[in-house]
């Protein structure tokens, strides 16, 4: 929101108001004209739901002071859907008035200060999470070129005018979910920076996030020795979560004796790499004759680096003539409960899926929805979840008629499922339930 001089004369007047009022998802800029000195305008940040507001106003006992010789002071606020407002958190913010962005997380927790002005030397961001500074990443860490960076009548420029950062974003990597800063800059250079580890990552290091890695791979000094075997089938889990990797178990077979497996060979294609495909590779024996036996085998392929999302992966061998590919889904590393009805009397089939940073997300047949949970929504959901069995169990009969609900969630590092039909649902399980439509 560029601030003219028109619109200091305003203020002065009375006529506008004295703080940037943004709405939900907008980032705030403060903007100077030409050779006009930083108007050191109080600001309101919201967050992009709506449940956190930033206040930068003066510190108290500095009302009366020249702003320039002021401390400043940046406070938080939880609102209420009734629009009542709790302080969530304050601190003390080096606001020196000058052409910046201003940005705040749907958690309320993380408060980021984009400045427009470039230099190599000195801090690009400033991130506060819960009033403590946690990250400054400087000029030189975006690794740009003298193009990316003019010389204009403010100085050096680095971000482009369209499209200026807007918002923080969650990405899903394989290591977790990353609160994000994606950063285009002068001469169509992109950035996305790690909020809340300071990392900054350029285009290919970002496209490098997602590539996958099979374990055991062929070594490069056996890659011209090794040839593919016979596969029989293989297994792989329905269900993963980021952040683990994938065991796929498969069976095949050499037709003579003698033969060492090596390891597997792996393509990744496919809309945003979702397509995998398998090659188990093994050496001939050094001897030639040996007898004409087949001879199982039954390696075990390890793939890391999966981010949330369904795949498809295939296994293919010497005797592959038509594709077997299996699909499974890597769920977020930080899901809580993903809850899944189907047949229910008189109800659509839905998906809940509750995110540990305060998300739900909701899928009813092609239709879906985020509803953003408050701290307290938040709270009282964990509290049902944790009283939820901690072995996977299955009610349904061979004459199960009614529609049934699936719950998944994790107990020490294992997927916990509980498949209830109707009936079957414990009191607990049911009150989970019309909390979480509460919550929608």
């Amino acid at each position: 929101m560029p601030v003219t001089v028109l619109a200091s004369i305003l203020l002065l007047l009375g006529l506008l108001s004295d703080s940037p009022m943004p709405s939900p998802g907008d980032s705030i800029r403060v903007a100077k004209e030409q050779e006009s000195e930083p108007l050191w305008l109080p600001l309101d940040v919201l967050s992009a739901n709506g449940l956190y507001r930033g206040e930068l106003r003066r510190a108290p006992g500095f009302q009366d002071k020249p702003a320039k010789f002021s401390r400043w002071r940046l406070t938080i606020h939880e609102l209420a859907r009734d629009g009542e407002a709790t302080e969530f958190w304050s601190a003390q913010f080096p606001y020196d008035g000058s052409e910046s962005i201003y940005l705040l997380s749907n958690d309320g927790q993380t408060f980021v200060h984009v400045k427009e002005n470039y230099s190599q030397y000195r801090d690009a961001l400033t991130i506060l999470e819960r009033g403590e500074r946690i990250g400054a990443p400087k000029g030189n860490s975006f690794r740009l070129s003298r193009e990316n960076t003019p010389r204009t009548d403010f100085g050096r420029r680095w971000l482009e005018e369209d499209p200026l950062p807007k918002g923080l974003t969650w990405l899903e990597t394989p290591t977790g979910p990353e609160l994000t800063l994606e950063v285009h800059c002068f001469g169509g250079a992109r950035r996305w920076v790690s909020v809340r580890r300071g990392t900054v990552w350029t285009d290919r290091e970002f496209e490098e996030l997602f590539r996958v890695e099979v374990s055991p791979g062929i070594p490069e000094r056996l890659a011209e020795l090794v040839t593919t075997p016979n596969v029989r089938g293989f297994s792989v889990p329905k269900l993963v979560r980021a952040g683990d990797p994938l065991a796929v178990s498969v069976r095949g077979e050499f037709v003579t004796a003698g033969w060492k497996f090596e390891g597997f060979e792996w393509t990744q294609s496919g809309n945003e790499g979702r397509e995998l495909v398998l090659t188990p590779r093994a050496r001939r024996p050094l001897n030639k004759l040996v007898a004409t036996v087949l001879i199982p085998f039954e390696p075990t392929a390890k793939i890391e680096g999966l981010v949330p999302g369904f795949y498809s992966l295939d296994v293919i061998g010497e005797n592959t003539t038509s594709s077997t590919a299996i699909e499974f889904e890597v769920l977020p590393a930080d899901l809580r409960l993903l809850v899944r009805s189907s047949g229910l009397p008189g109800r659509e089939d839905r998906e809940l899926r509750m995110l540990k940073r305060g998300e739900l997300h909701i899928a009813k047949d092609s239709a879906s929805e985020l509803v953003y949970l408050t701290r307290g929504q938040l709270a009282k959901l964990e509290q049902w979840i944790e009283r939820l069995p901690e072995r996977s169990q299955t009610d349904l009969g061979p004459t199960t008629r009614t529609g049934r609900t699936s719950f998944f969630y994790w107990r020490d590092h294992q997927l916990v499922e509980q498949v209830r039909d109707i009936t079957t649902l414990s009191a607990n399980m049911t009150e989970l339930l019309m909390q979480l439509e509460a919550a929608e």
